[in-house]
């Protein structure tokens, strides 16, 4: 298996081209409107909702500068419902009736697109260059029967879904569109993260390689022995065992380093996906140990954004 990290573009105001998601989640904020206590607005500059925390306000604009307004009148709850596949988190998913369609102008080199936290029955991938030409089209199945092992299987089964997708082999350059639909005919489209961007080859997957995930729900035992679970977010977690061409482990270190302070999408190859190893996050450690005979073994642990 090939190790592979897709490190995404930003999508911004300026390469953001449409989407079928409506972003009017709340009203947008109004500097001439009294606002109470957990009442909530959005931003369509800053794709954010906001909540406020104290009665009686009017004329605090959240983002006015070195005025303070946020904290003391307002709270950041998260990205709106548009926005939310490019806020770098899982936490929050981008939903939609039908179908979730994203066309995003390419400001770079583009050679994968990883969609994560995914309900829906199909998604498409297609890519055409600043000539209007089509470049890449791929169309794939979600459905997942992989529970279906014989008849009881079959009559007992209920829809499950892939949670993530990779399209690569790609090959766009700035200038390009790139254009993302999902569909769940009758149901809600589902999609916690978009990750398009370059694909780096890490090394070759080996034996020995584990994937699971940390949990960070809080759990208190009382002095009766009862216990109370507060339910949070969970986080994937892998260590890769890797090895790869001595002569490679320069640039393999240059490129983790220099995906730091964001996450990116670390899969198996395409094909693999269903080995649940990928991880969507940042790597923590690396440190290869270089042999004379050509080719170096390393250990690639990574945390996944929760």
């Amino acid at each position: 298996m090939t190790a592979l990290m897709v490190v995404p573009f930003e999508v911004n105001n300026g390469n953001f081209i449409s989407s079928n998601v409506p972003e009017d989640d709340y009203a947008g904020y109004s500097e001439a409107t009294t606002y109470a206590r957990g009442d909530r607005v959005i931003t369509t500059l800053r794709h954010l909702v906001l909540e406020s925390v104290t009665d009686g306000n009017v004329g605090n604009n959240p983002f006015a500068p070195n005025t303070g307004n946020i904290p003391t009148h307002w709270l950041i709850v998260g990205s709106t419902n548009r926005w939310r596949v490019f806020d770098k988190s899982l936490g929050q998913s981008t939903t939609n009736p039908d179908s979730i369609n994203f066309l995003i102008g390419v400001p770079s080199r583009l050679d994968a697109v990883a969609l994560v936290g995914l309900v829906a029955v199909t998604a498409r991938v297609q890519v055409t260059n600043s000539l209007g030409a089509e470049t890449y089209n791929q169309t794939r199945e979600l459905l997942d029967v992989s529970a279906i092992a014989d008849w009881l299987g079959f009559f007992t089964y209920s829809d499950t879904f892939d949670p993530e997708v990779v399209f690569d082999g790609i090959n766009a350059v700035a200038g390009s569109t790139l254009e993302i639909t999902l569909t769940t005919t009758g149901g809600i489209a589902e999609v916690a993260e978009i990750i398009a961007g370059k694909a780096e080859v890490l090394g070759t997957i080996l034996e020995g390689t584990r994937s699971g995930f940390t949990d960070y729900s809080r759990k208190e035992v009382d002095d009766f022995g009862n216990i109370t679970i507060v339910k949070r977010p969970t986080a994937r977690r892998a260590e890769w065992e890797l090895s790869f061409p001595t002569r490679a482990n320069r640039r393999i270190q240059r490129a983790l380093e220099e995906a730091r302070g964001a996450p990116a999408f670390f899969y198996p190859g395409p094909d693999m996906v269903d080995f649940y190893v990928s991880v969507y996050g940042v790597a923590d450690d690396f440190f290869p140990s270089l042999q004379s005979g050509g080719q170096t073994q390393a250990t690639l642990s990574l945390t996944g954004a929760a």
